[in-house]
């Protein structure tokens, strides 16, 4: 082989076209030419809230998957117009999505999702999750450097072995949330 990758040069292309058109025809945010919208994440002491900008979007047209850590949302459109006169017939049709999948900052409920609409702006509030502690079963024991390491079975159902620091050894034992192995 050459060596050649032509999938690369396609990268390149569809890049230089994208800056040549950017603003060129309308000036138009970039989430929108990727096929995106624009989202705000807040944050209070026991929910997550996101807001979606899907002005064009009705309720029915959206969407949405939630897990512990993410959120996906999709939005798909279909429109389809007719326009009869005496000497002519149009009609067309047209359909677009856009979608967001992102990473939560905090593990919330998925089963806890509320969803508004409103003004084409899309609201979920997410109940947060309680701290999950990562171990089920935990020892605190002393490596042969003079480190500390919890040894247990996680959450589900693993066995791990995690390098900790002395403070946060002695702090899990004094909390109840691993025992002493040293």
């Amino acid at each position: 082989m050459n060596g050649w990758d032509h999938w690369e040069d396609w990268d390149d292309w569809r890049k230089q076209m994208k800056r040549i058109m950017r603003g060129f025809i309308l000036p138009v945010r970039e989430e929108f030419l990727e096929g995106s919208f624009p989202i705000d994440i807040s944050e209070t002491e026991g929910e997550l809230i996101i807001k979606a900008d899907l002005p064009g979007f009705e309720k029915t047209d959206i969407a949405i998957r939630a897990t512990e850590n993410s959120i996906d949302i999709v939005a798909r459109q279909k429109k389809e117009t007719r326009e009869q006169k005496e000497s002519y017939f149009r009609a067309e049709r047209s359909m677009g999505a856009v979608r967001r999948c992102l990473t939560l900052p905090v593990a919330v409920d998925p089963e806890s999702a509320q969803a508004e609409m409103n003004n084409g702006v899309l609201t979920v509030d997410l109940k947060k999750k309680e701290k999950n502690v990562p171990f089920t079963e935990a020892t605190i024991v002393k490596t042969s450097r003079g480190g500390y390491m919890v040894k247990g079975i996680n959450t589900y159902g693993n066995k791990m072995n995690v390098m900790i620091s002395e403070a946060n050894a002695l702090s899990a034992i004094e909390k109840g949330l691993a025992t002493k192995g040293f």
